[in-house]
């Protein structure tokens, strides 16, 4: 049998695949970085095994495109290879005796015709290593599930411990995948495999134990929010649009009336409806962002391709719908170009911004507020020192684990704030209010805690609040307003609304260089306050923000 492209449907794929990567990396290349890419690029400036939001794959795939270009194909480069690869990969394992050349053209439309796939390759995000290592992942578990070998048992290991190294979010892969084969839990090497990762994870385990599981907490904790409906619909749209609003009610169909006995089949559906039905779930509780959703779309195109292999009908108009969203998604693709529609909500057209506030900072260090995305952008598009001061109503990030503004102690810095007598407009049209100033002092590091907490209250009497405040700074710190406008603040909230604040009894407290002292607050509750409340501390270093100054906050409970 001759292996030309006219009856090697693998060859025929590859190729097309081969010159789609040709694309995205011309595209890589001239459409500048999106915010979060940037914040990612910081991260690869600080190699780590663990990051803040993010485990570390992204940034290491970053890094290395370092190496190659300081550009955004640098950023880009190797992620770029990675969808290519999977594409390949996953159509190796769903690929049937029957499937031809024309099977893997559908395939290969069908793919490029998914938004979501189709912007995830070319942007370096966390989410392609996670696709990557997933259709290995489960090319390993269906070796493993059929031969029951000690090889493939160590190499699914090795693949759970790769997905979670790219995103927290490959542990629906590898439940949903044990769910739909239960029966590989009466397996002793199941849990071999499963030993494997949890060793491989050890360096990233230990990361997370020095830096408080702050990871961990930030995803199964901080990121709730109040139930809104709209997070639910908001979430039904987003799915329909990124999937493709024309092929998914072809997907939905295919899925409910293809009844597959084939073990691995199983394992892609359990996979598909897993990832859909966790975050319709994970809605009720704060946004999805579209993109958490992307492993979906493996399954999606699976039964997508199944539905054309059925019937002529359904062949037809796929390939009709396929073609004209591509031509949509190459309309869009060159607008990131060339920006003839300007779109700032969707986060790539960023360095026109970073250059005015340059052009205003002169040498000087500037500090974002409440944005660690522009803080990378600016530090990626400048060649400049940036640095991100959250505020309290803001959520934190990887810029405050980082110790990035120490060295500016007493030295002159921009620091961008809600309003100000100095202002800039941005080419985006928005305005960059500022102040400088000359002898800024860093504080984020600076950690409060109540010496002897007390967790039930009676608001009728007088409370004494004894506290230590510490120093890891190698210079000295002087709290109090007359000075350096620099407080600390003891907070009590309910749901991130502030119910009272209550200062310093000294206002003017000398906090030697790595040293810690005791603060003393005198708080008579107001009658209202009834139920559960949380008390923090926080740093007011004017005219920046609030910033919370211990990690865990304390629970109080008034008693009338």
């Amino acid at each position: 049998m001759r292996l030309g492209i006219k009856n090697n449907s693998n060859l025929t794929l590859l190729l097309l695949l081969i010159g789609f990567w040709i694309i995205n990396l011309i595209q890589s290349t001239f459409t500048p970085l999106h915010y979060d890419e940037a914040y990612y690029w910081m991260f690869s400036q600080f190699p780590d095994w663990g990051y803040f939001d993010h485990p570390p794959m992204t940034s290491l795939f970053i890094h290395l495109g370092n190496l190659i270009s300081n550009n955004e194909l640098g950023v880009r480069f190797f992620i770029s290879i990675f969808q290519p690869l999977y594409l390949f990969i996953f159509w190796l394992l769903i690929k049937r005796d029957d499937f031809t050349q024309k099977d893997a053209l559908m395939y290969f439309l069908i793919t490029a015709s998914i938004p979501l796939l189709e912007i995830n390759g070319f942007i370096a995000t966390p989410d392609v290593p996670l696709m990557l290592f997933s259709v290995i992942f489960l090319g390993c578990f269906e070796k493993y599930r059929s031969t029951n070998s000690y090889l493939w048992s160590i190499l699914t290991g090795i693949s759970m411990a790769l997905l979670a190294y790219s995103k927290y979010h490959g542990a629906i892969v590898v439940i949903c995948a044990l769910a739909a084969n239960l029966s590989l839990l009466k397996r002793p090497k199941t849990y071999l495999a499963a030993f494997i990762a949890i060793l491989f994870l050890m360096p990233h385990f230990m990361w997370q134990y020095k830096n408080d599981f702050v990871s961990f907490k930030y995803h199964l904790s901080d990121r709730n929010k109040s139930f809104k409906a709209s997070y639910f619909f908001e979430y039904i749209g987003n799915v329909w649009v990124t999937l493709n609003p024309f092929l998914f009610p072809v997907f939905l169909s295919s899925l409910i009336g293809n009844r597959t006995k084939n073990p691995f089949e199983k394992t892609i559906k359990a996979v598909t409806i897993g990832f859909l039905l966790f975050f319709a779930l994970s809605s009720v509780r704060g946004h999805v962002q579209p993109q958490w959703i992307l492993p979906a779309s493996l399954g999606v195109t699976f039964w997508i391709l199944l539905a054309c292999k059925r019937t002529t009908k359904k062949n037809k108009y796929v390939l009709k719908a396929s073609l004209f969203s591509i031509l949509l998604i190459a309309f869009i693709r060159l607008n990131l170009i060339f920006n003839w529609i300007s779109i700032p909500a969707m986060g790539f057209d960023n360095q026109k911004d970073m250059l005015a506030i340059q052009a205003i900072a002169k040498n000087n260090p500037v500090i974002m507020k409440s944005s660690y995305s522009r803080a990378a952008l600016y530090d990626f598009y400048t060649d400049s020192q940036a640095n991100s001061q959250q505020e309290w109503s803001h959520r934190s990030s990887q810029y405050q684990i980082w110790d990035i503004d120490s060295k500016w102690y007493n030295q002159p810095v921009i620091i961008e704030v809600a309003q100000s007598d100095s202002s800039i407009t941005l080419p985006s049209g928005k305005v960059f209010s500022y102040i400088k100033n000359e002898h800024y002092i860093p504080t984020h590091k600076l950690e409060a805690e109540w010496n002897n907490p007390i967790h039930k209250l009676n608001n009728d009497s007088m409370i004494i609040i004894e506290s230590t405040i510490r120093n890891p700074y190698p210079f000295e710190i002087t709290l109090g307003e007359k000075t350096n406008e620099l407080e600390v603040d003891l907070v009590i909230h309910r749901k991130k609304q502030i119910t009272e604040i209550i200062p310093l009894v000294d206002r003017e407290i000398i906090l030697p260089a790595k040293g810690e002292v005791q603060l003393l607050y005198e708080w008579n509750p107001k009658d209202n306050l009834h139920g559960d409340y949380e008390l923090s501390y926080w740093i007011k270093n004017k005219p920046m923000e609030a910033w919370w100054a211990n990690k865990d906050t304390y629970k109080i409970t008034f008693e009338n």
